[in-house]
């Protein structure tokens, strides 16, 4: 629409400058208008500047900003918008845009669960990574709090179709740019929902965190593999009053949190990769834990 738009626009101008153009051109104003006199049957169907049917020329926006609102009618989202918020810098009111396309409906809001167009969340999340890098030293306070905060929500959902899609090996690249609380409530949240999947998955989930988080604390803006295991280890001690009725004695309520325990445990049987920082080390410390977890 908007190639059309600018087509008519250059033709009827290109007629305008023609001589005896001001007044085919006035003629089309009449029309458009609703002028007396200029509006007929016989008019209506003949041919405008440039050879342009009056018709066609009668359903074009008048105005840019005409154009742009029949735009945004017309379509549940469109990168036009992103393309005017960047030329214009106006990096909140974009982010606010993209998270209106991919955000839960008030019926739905469950932050865990992708939503919107797969396409619209990957490249949002990626813009967001982008405008963090390349604006990481102009940002004011109210415009980092911005692009932190509602940023955060468009990464996160991101990951979580990773997740959904199977691509766990990809998710720690992306929750690795989160706030640490979201970050360790991500990777809590996936392990327990694969708690009991299979090895190799599990592996995927282990080789996302442990390669793109940072192991021990020292960041309080960056979650950590450390703080992750933790909750997971201590959640993993609850019992859960889903699991057991009221009739189930006291032997089968410790046979089963004894398992529950032993499950958590596994994550921390695998071999770190060799390839992170102080690997022997961390290798010894994930055992130590595995041991004293109880």
């Amino acid at each position: 629409m908007a190639k059309s738009w600018l087509d008519i626009q250059v033709d009827l101008e290109l007629a305008r400058l023609r001589p005896g153009g001001t007044d085919q051109f006035k003629n089309y104003g009449d029309i458009v208008d609703g002028s007396p006199g200029e509006g007929d049957s016989e008019s209506q169907s003949s041919v405008g500047p440039e050879n342009w049917p009056f018709q066609v020329l009668n359903q074009q926006p008048r105005q840019l900003s005409a154009l742009l609102q029949k735009l945004h009618s017309g379509y549940t989202y469109d990168t036009g918008f992103v393309d005017m918020n960047l030329m214009v810098g106006d990096i909140p009111h974009l982010v606010d845009l993209l998270w209106s396309w991919i955000s839960p409906s008030e019926d739905d809001q469950n932050v865990f669960r992708p939503h919107g167009d797969p396409q619209m969340i990957r490249f949002g999340a990626h813009l967001v990574l982008v405008l963090r890098y390349l604006l990481a030293d102009q940002m004011k306070d109210s415009f980092k709090e911005k692009i932190m905060a509602i940023g955060d929500l468009i990464v996160h959902m991101y990951a979580m179709f990773l997740f959904s899609k199977q691509h766990e090996e990809l998710v720690g690249i992306y929750a690795s740019q989160l706030a640490r609380h979201r970050c360790i409530d991500l990777f809590v949240h996936m392990m327990e929902l694969r708690l009991n999947a299979s090895l190799h998955v599990k592996h995927k989930i282990f080789l996302s965190a442990i390669e793109y988080l940072p192991f021990s604390p020292g960041d309080d803006s960056k979650g950590t593999f450390e703080e992750i295991m933790d909750s997971v280890l201590s959640r993993s001690r609850e019992i859960k009053l889903g699991k057991y009725d009221k009739s189930s004695d006291v032997a089968e309520q410790h046979r089963l949190q004894s398992l529950q325990k032993a499950m958590a445990i596994q994550w921390l049987c695998f071999t770190p990769p060799s390839t992170i920082t102080d690997a022997k080390a961390v290798s010894v410390k994930l055992l130590l834990r595995a041991l004293i977890h109880r």
